[in-house]
């Protein structure tokens, strides 16, 4: 309703706030998908600072929490790219 777009991070719970409803009336996956955008972003945005910091031009990553989750990993690289 305000113009930002669905892969803006202050739009992760856009569609939660832009309702009159209660945390009930959502199903489970209106709250994870946002959920793990946001988590993912701050992923990225902590990796990207600290290699900043420690002036790194690649950074990695590995394990469960992205591994077969092309939706997740792609997430942590916009953040990465975008910071």
């Amino acid at each position: 309703q305000i113009g930002l777009t669905s892969t803006a991070i202050a739009s992760s719970f856009g569609k939660a706030i832009s309702k009159n409803q209660e945390l009930e009336d959502y199903k489970a996956e209106d709250v994870a998908r946002p959920l793990l955008r946001m988590i993912s972003n701050n992923i990225g945005q902590i990796a990207y600072l600290n290699a900043l910091r420690f002036g790194l031009k690649r950074i990695f990553f590995g394990g469960f929490f992205i591994q077969g989750h092309a939706y997740t990993m792609d997430t942590i690289s916009v953040a990465v790219h975008y910071w």
